[in-house]
């Protein structure tokens, strides 16, 4: 799992490739919730370089809901293979220009996100989510697997269920921590889409994200993703996602999924 899902997905990814939709629809959480998810993530692209970056990660999340609180811990292991001034989830921002292609392996950044269902309207199907996230450097900036830099990270979730339909629209702002000699943006975010409930167990849905330029060699990013989520009973979920980038602050193609049980 890389740094762009921390932030952008809300895992969330960036949550809306990761099924997250799909869980929107309940008003309040219940007390004392507890599950626990692992799952893979491939993602390549040329992040503007002259060779690609494949990714390759193995996320683990922890997820603890009470009352209309949802906390959750994110760590993941890396495989990075390409040019060494590209990091997971940000591209090209290290060094300028052409660098030597490695690859690396270790564990990536570790990410808290607190989420309070602020407000939920059951006889119109409205609710409100506010999510805080705290990146914390601890992935390797010599090995190119993160920026070493600790980041901040709020965003506005709002979604209405009609029936089956979840239309919905989120809008974030990052605080991202620059390494010694390289100046990141703070940059806003903001993503659009709809979750499907096909029957009592699944849900498919898609979502177009934008955010700003996180550097001035950096293109700001555009993205669409599709995912399907699937409940296997009270206690085991499936989810699997797709993601294309059409900018050099995106990869190319993206794969994941995830299996979550629930205690």
């Amino acid at each position: 799992m890389n740094t762009r899902w921390f932030f952008l997905l809300a895992a969330a990814l960036m949550p809306w490739c990761a099924g997250g939709a799909a869980e929107m629809t309940s008003s309040a959480a219940p007390v004392g919730k507890f599950t626990g998810s692992a799952g893979f993530d491939y993602s390549t692209g040329d992040y503007g370089q002259s060779a690609n970056t494949d990714i390759f990660a193995i996320p683990v999340i922890a997820q603890w809901e009470v009352d209309h609180w949802t906390l959750k811990l994110i760590t993941s292991y890396l495989h990075v293979s390409g040019p060494s001034n590209v990091v997971s989830g940000l591209g090209a921002v290290l060094t300028p220009g052409p660098s030597p292609s490695l690859s690396r392996s270790g564990f990536g950044d570790l990410v808290t996100t607190a989420t309070y269902n602020a407000y939920s309207d059951s006889a119109s199907g409205l609710s409100v989510d506010l999510t805080g996230k705290v990146k914390f450097g601890t992935a390797s900036r010599s090995k190119g697997l993160g920026t070493g830099e600790n980041d901040l990270g709020l965003q506005v979730d709002v979604y209405k269920s009609i029936g089956a339909v979840t239309p919905f629209v989120s809008l974030g702002y990052r605080a991202l921590g620059s390494p010694p000699g390289i100046h990141l943006n703070d940059v806003f975010f903001g993503s659009m889409g709809v979750d499907y409930k096909t029957d009592e167990h699944t849900n498919v849905g898609a979502t177009f994200l934008v955010q700003e330029r996180i550097a001035d060699t950096i293109d700001p990013a555009r993205e669409l993703s599709v995912y399907i989520s699937h409940r296997l009973n009270n206690e085991w979920r499936l989810q699997a996602y797709l993601v294309t980038g059409f900018t050099n602050a995106s990869p190319t193609f993206e794969i994941g999924g995830q299996v979550g049980y629930t205690f």
